[in-house]
Order: structure tokens, then C-alpha cells, then sequence
């Protein structure tokens, strides 16, 4: 399913880019819509426009080092992805303040977070939010992973196309895994252990 999700969203992106930019050539496939991926670019066929762009797809960040961020924290106090190359393990979990499948996957985290702190650092990345908020919500649900208000500019160089997404990354940083999606306790020890 996430995997439908990304190639969706990846078709909806160029369809809209692909009719804001149309280049016109004669139609050789009457009444047939399809679409073909090449290395570089999105080939999209409907029955009255051949069009060819070349266009970035969004792909999410996987065997590259973490792009650096200076984050706030509940208290205030900004944290980098410098602070983070103390652990050994280390999981990015991007969150969204408004996201349902969000709030269902926080009680999962914090199981994984407490029967692992030993093994992982956990943080959560939660757009869409200040530390007053981030306050209120980690003593009112007694949450002990770390969480940091993140801005526009994390999720974007990040690549975040859906929360939660969660990253493992080793003790230089390197992302060595990128999944999203609401994991229980067990999913989250298969993909991560």
C-alpha cells in the first residue's frame, strides 16, 4: 500500500506538472491513456497529447547520510543531527501534530522506545507544532522518546511524502532504512532489529 501511495503520488505530481508544461506532438495513440516510467522521466500518453518532460521524482532517502537540522525540543533547547552521532542507533520517526495514523502509532513507538533505549535513540519529528505544544502532549500522554518541532524545510530535505515515516540510521548518520506507515511493536522489531 505505501508503496501504491508513493507511485500515486509520484503519477499525480507529474500529471499536473505535465499539463502546466505541455509539449504538443502529433498523436500516435488514439483513445489510450498509460503512463511509462524511463530513468529520468515520466512518459504520459492520453488521447489527445503526447507529452515528454523531464522531471525529478521524489524518491525517499535511503544509503545517504542524513541532511543536517537544528530542531527545538520540548524544553527549548535546539538539538542537531550533529548531537545525534553519540548513539549507535538511531530512529527518525517524521510525525504530523494532525495525523490520525500519527496519534495510533505513538503508543507503538513508546513500547519500542522503552523495551529498546539501550539499543536505539528514538526521536520523533513532529511538523506542525511549537515546544509549548510539544510540552502539553509528551506530559499529558507521558511519552519518553524524544520529539522536536520541525519546520517546512526538515520534511523537505528529508523527502517526507506521508507520515509517519520512519528512518534508521547508524552511528555516522547514514540512513539505512526509510519506511512509512503505522507499524505495531512486532512490525517495528522486524524491520529495525
Amino acid at each position: 500500500m505505501i508503496t501504491a501511495f508513493k507511485k500515486t503520488f509520484a503519477l499525480l505530481l507529474c500529471i499536473s506538472f505535465c499539463f502546466c508544461n505541455p509539449i504538443k506532438t502529433s498523436n500516435k495513440y488514439q483513445n489510450n491513456i498509460y503512463t511509462e516510467t524511463k530513468k529520468d522521466r515520466l512518459v504520459i500518453v492520453s488521447d489527445t497529447l503526447l507529452s515528454e518532460q523531464k522531471i525529478n521524482i521524489i524518491t525517499p532517502l535511503e544509503n545517504v547520510y542524513a541532511p543536517y537540522f537544528a530542531l527545538p525540543n520540548k524544553d527549548g533547547r535546539i538539538v542537531t543531527s550533529d548531537n545525534l552521532l553519540q548513539y549507535k542507533k538511531k530512529l527518525l520517526v517524521f510525525t504530523d501534530r494532525t495525523c490520525d495514523h500519527c496519534t495510533a502509532f505513538y503508543p507503538e513507538l513508546e513500547k519500542f522506545a522503552q523495551k529498546h533505549k539501550n539499543d536505539f535513540y528514538v526521536v520523533a519529528i513532529q511538523y506542525d507544532t511549537n515546544t509549548e505544544q510539544l510540552q502539553k502532549f509528551t506530559s499529558e500522554k507521558k511519552y519518553h522518546f524524544n520529539m522536536l518541532a520541525a519546520n517546512d524545510a526538515v520534511f523537505i530535505d528529508y523527502k517526507i511524502m506521508g507520515t509517519p515515516t520512519i528512518m534508521l540510521l547508524d552511528e555516522k548518520n547514514f540512513i539505512q532504512k526509510n519506511n512509512n506507515g503505522l507499524f505495531s511493536l512486532q512490525e517495528l522489531e522486524e524491520l529495525f532489529l
